[in-house]
């Protein structure tokens, strides 16, 4: 497996920012798998997979919203981590959309354990704050939210070398069959966006008032469901 290691820093770069956007420093939407992982297929030259992988990403993490003592998942870093692993076949990015969910768990381990270091922070500053030290406090917070960039870069850069090692073992090794499953998983991907699109279809309703967006989000829906019609009728 040879090792390009301008992908792997745009990759480090790209899970470092949507990290640290998680955080009161960001909010600019990065951190969303649809727009990481779209920009992550553009960053890997692959642009129309990315936004594909992206968009299943995203519609899985919609129906696992982490409450009370639910596990976090870093849906985030999954979405960037698909398009600098896969390759040009179809299984590959199948491979990849199973890979999401190894990385999308292992990644809300980091983010439960920077949480932990900042509950245990707390407890140490509430002496500091008592007696005024306000810029204990501002330490503690920059210092968590630089914790979060370094977990963003760090979670997607093993990603990448541990899925690429995975992907460059099982290439020559995977039959016919598996490779024709996993390439089936990966042409039905836009089927996932179909209900999510359809329940905003019906919620918006076609009043004047969301006239707009129920012809947007019509639209939207047509153009999937004729995208997966064509991936339907056409050879794997």
């Amino acid at each position: 497996m040879e090792l390009d290691f301008l992908p792997l820093l745009i990759a480090a770069t790209l899970g470092a920012l949507a990290g640290g956007d998680r955080t009161a420093f960001g909010q600019t939407l990065l951190a969303h798998p649809i727009v990481a992982g779209s920009l992550a297929g553009w960053c890997a030259g692959a642009s129309g997979p990315g936004v594909w992988l992206a968009l299943g990403i995203t519609c899985i993490a919609a129906a696992r919203v982490p409450v009370g003592e639910a596990r976090v998942r870093d849906w985030t870093s999954a979405a960037i981590v698909g398009p600098f692993v896969a390759g040009e076949a179809a299984w590959t990015w199948g491979f990849a959309l199973l890979l999401a969910s190894v990385v999308a768990s292992a990644g809300g381990r980091a983010i439960e354990a920077v949480r932990e270091l900042a509950r245990r922070r707390d407890l140490r500053l509430e002496a500091a704050v008592d007696a005024g030290d306000l810029r204990a406090l501002e330490r503690t917070h920059t210092g968590l939210v630089v914790a979060h960039f370094v977990r963003g870069g760090l979670v997607t850069l093993a990603a990448v070398l541990v899925g690429r090692a995975c992907l460059a073992w099982i290439s020559p090794r995977v039959d016919p069959a598996t490779g024709q499953i996993l390439a089936f998983i990966w042409w039905l991907t836009p089927a996932m966006g179909l209900p999510i699109l359809l329940r905003f279809q019906l919620s918006v309703g076609s009043s004047t008032r969301n006239l707009l967006k129920w012809l947007a989000g019509g639209a939207v829906t047509a153009t999937l469901a004729w995208q997966l019609s064509e991936r339907l009728v056409a050879p794997i």
